[in-house]
């Protein structure tokens, strides 16, 4: 129908216009928009910490313990240097060294006899703690510099001369400036008489002074004693300890602590008096030292000294310098050479025999070819870093290895800083 068929009142009038109402938020809405939204940042919070969970291992500072990184990436199979603590036949050897990133610590003693961890980057050296230390250990610390997004530090651990497991931080450390303009502290971790230590990402494993092997969780301090035996020196490798017994035959050593030992009941409380007891009084859970899953002998031979690389043991004794399977089933003797110690790195055989350090590899000790690199007079062990061997014989010597000759140079005394 058109307009001008439409009769005039009809024509005259206008569209009404529609009052659209507000919508006020009750109190029952406000609720529920905050529950929602404490549902929505539970469920991104449990994503994070299953994506990243890295992002939430840290440390109490205010504890006074160091904080420490943690690798979520599986154990490897092979030798690394990388933030396992040191490589790990340096574990076995007392190491004077830690090398991780492009960074050396090492403990020396300059002119004055007085001994000091120096950190070295590139051609230069610094001072930073002075302690007559062995057992260097040196892993990476994301933590203590979080708030800077450009700075990182590193946790050095270490044995003092009275056996305390100490430790410091090494830090703000940045990528144009890897020197700090403060020393650090020296501070102790845990008090004790330990042997020997060895760390693994957020684990710390020793040999206390009652010879027996544990760890410990740097993250949530944790203390566990894995052993009943008593041994003097241990190879943390993989998921295995391999630990030298103190008559000195070698040992696996599982990384799962010991069930608790309970008593079985000496009789039946339901029978009568004259009853014959249903059970002896016997520890259930503690399995016979050497032949159980938690202590196994892999070699009942006394050795001097042994390490391990790859899937062998090496190891080196009146007998000469042997090369065995990793369970110590098989036995090569490559050498008829008494020797101190030994270390092995990438097939190179390091050994220290009648006040000299050789190296060589396999062939070239079955051939009587290994190479004579320096004089060691006393020696508490042989340290490797990625190209260089290290022995601490009256303050720190090194030999570096040549690419271009495929060789060590002669042992000399590494330079200190005035």
């Amino acid at each position: 129908m058109s307009k001008e068929t439409l009769p005039k009142e009809d024509q005259n009038k206008q569209p009404k216009k529609i009052k659209i109402k507000s919508y006020k938020l009750t109190v029952m809405d406000y609720i529920t928009i905050g529950f929602t939204a404490v549902i929505v940042l539970i469920m991104i919070f449990i994503l994070l910490r299953t994506i990243r969970p890295d992002w939430f291992q840290f440390m109490n500072q205010s504890s006074g313990q160091p904080s420490t990184s943690v690798s979520s990436t599986p154990a490897p199979s092979t030798p690394k240097l990388t933030d396992v603590g040191n490589t790990y036949g340096n574990f076995s050897n007392n190491p004077c060294i830690a090398e991780i990133d492009d960074r050396l610590y090492f403990v020396s003693a300059g002119e004055d006899a007085t001994p000091y961890i120096y950190v070295k980057v590139g051609e230069e050296t610094k001072k930073l703690v002075q302690s007559n230390a062995f057992c260097l250990n040196a892993i990476s610390d994301p933590f203590t510099y979080a708030s800077d997004a450009k700075a990182y530090a590193y946790t050095v651990f270490f044995l003092d001369a009275d056996g305390n497991i100490c430790y410091f931080t090494d830090g703000p450390v940045y990528s144009e400036t890897p020197f700090t303009e403060t020393l650090p502290e020296k501070k102790v971790y845990k008090e004790g008489d330990y042997k020997t230590i060895a760390v693994r990402g957020e684990l710390l494993f020793f040999i206390d002074g009652d010879g027996h092997v544990g760890k410990m969780s740097l993250i949530e301090e944790s203390y566990t004693v894995l052993s009943q035996e008593s041994y003097k020196a241990l190879c943390v490798y993989g998921s295995s300890i391999f630990a030298q017994h103190e008559d000195g035959s070698i040992y696996l050593l599982s990384t799962v602590a010991r069930p608790a030992s309970t008593a079985t009941p000496t009789a039946d409380p339901s029978a009568t008096p004259t009853a014959t007891p249903s059970a002896t009084a016997t520890a259930t859970a503690t399995p016979v030292p050497g032949v159980d899953e938690y202590e196994t002998e892999i070699l009942s031979e006394s050795v001097t000294h042994f390490c391990v690389d790859g899937s062998y043991l090496y190891t080196v004794s009146d007998s000469g310098i042997v090369r065995r399977s990793g369970d110590g089933s098989m036995k090569d003797t490559l050498s008829k050479r008494k020797a101190q110690y030994i270390n092995v790195l990438d097939g190179n055989i390091f050994v220290v025999s009648e006040g000299t350090l050789y190296v060589g590899t396999d062939k070239d000790y079955l051939m009587g070819t290994e190479v004579a690199i320096g004089s060691v007079t006393s020696s508490i062990g042989i340290s490797l870093a990625e190209d260089a061997v290290y022995v601490y014989a009256g303050g720190l010597k090194v030999s570096t290895y040549d690419s271009e000759t495929d060789a060590y140079s002669e042992l000399t005394k590494v330079a200190l800083p005035a």
